[in-house]
């Protein structure tokens, strides 16, 4: 059966554009508070009332003790000044995370929190606060804070838009749609192609596996960078449109899009190896009809 190329281009287009408009979903804009998270989002907010009242004697109390040197009493006093008159309209959790770590020498375990927070103020702007807590033995102290006020929502910052975007950005969308192309051609021809069921199997494996080398653009900023891993991150991941060797994903509620498409080596050396692979597919054949030809006895 022939299949036109131009016909498998096309339907791999589609099925990139079909899976691009699922991965338009809207994301929550908010998380809901866990069980787990209670004590120390009211910890937390309890902190930030504090900033914004301006009892930064208050805030020095709930600091770890090896942190509060006199740069950080002098950021909470700029912070403080910054936000005096702040009303609060609305709290958002845009981020929950926690780690624990436990001594094999005693049952003592200190848990790490990660909580980030978007405040709506009444006189209008939006806060942007993320803090690093430590819990150990029932009690919370403050490892960092970061505060950054914003004229708009931070999901409208970091949204997917192509509004008052460069060619970069541009040029890279269309490099990796042409490489999400080139990957599904690539495993529909491997799949048609006349050569052992093992052979299609193991290039299969390395088509979708040898592409190690990844470049990424933060959707946002329009910074590129390239790297050999794929590095993990907090909070929780919204990730979509994972063809091999192309994706897009969300780190968290308050982080910007980023989409990547890894250099598809193994898809490339496929189509060098091809010809080869059905020239010696098509000798073993014949050798194999020539050997049942001279043993007629070997038949069934």
């Amino acid at each position: 059966m022939v299949i036109s190329l131009k016909k498998i281009i096309f339907q791999s287009f589609l099925l990139i554009a079909l899976c691009s408009l699922w991965a338009c979903q809207e994301l929550p804009t908010e998380l809901e508070e866990t069980q787990d998270f209670k004590a120390v989002n009211d910890f937390s907010k309890t902190f930030i009332s504090k900033m914004i009242a301006g009892d930064v004697e208050g805030c020095y109390q709930d600091i770890i003790p090896e942190v509060l040197n006199e740069e950080t009493k002098t950021w909470f006093i700029n912070a403080s000044k910054n936000l005096a008159g702040a009303k609060i309209k609305k709290i958002k959790i845009l981020g929950q995370f926690y780690n624990i770590r436990t001594f094999s020498y005693s049952d003592k375990k200190i848990i790490s929190y990660e909580v980030a927070y978007e405040l709506a103020f009444e006189q209008g702007g939006y806060g942007l606060f993320v803090l690093v807590i430590k819990q150990s033995d029932g009690q919370f102290l403050v490892k960092q804070v970061e505060a950054n006020i914003f004229p708009i929502p931070i999901q409208e910052i970091t949204k997917f838009t192509f509004d008052n975007k460069s060619w970069t950005h541009y040029i890279f969308i269309i490099v990796a749609t042409l490489i999400a192309i080139f990957i599904i051609v690539t495993l529909v021809v491997l799949f048609i192609s006349r050569i052992s069921v093992g052979k299609k199997v193991l290039w299969a494996f390395l088509i979708v596996l040898l592409n190690y080398y990844r470049i990424s653009i933060n959707w946002s900023t329009g910074d590129i960078e390239h790297s050999f891993f794929i590095y993990g991150n907090n909070f929780t991941t919204f990730s979509f449109f994972n063809i091999p060797s192309v994706n897009y994903f969300k780190a968290n509620l308050i982080s910007p899009w980023f989409i990547f498409f890894h250099i598809p080596f193994g898809a490339i050396l496929f189509w060098i190896r091809r010809k080869s692979l059905l020239k010696k597919s098509k000798s073993q054949k014949i050798e194999f009809e020539k050997s049942d030809l001279e043993n007629p006895n070997n038949q069934d």
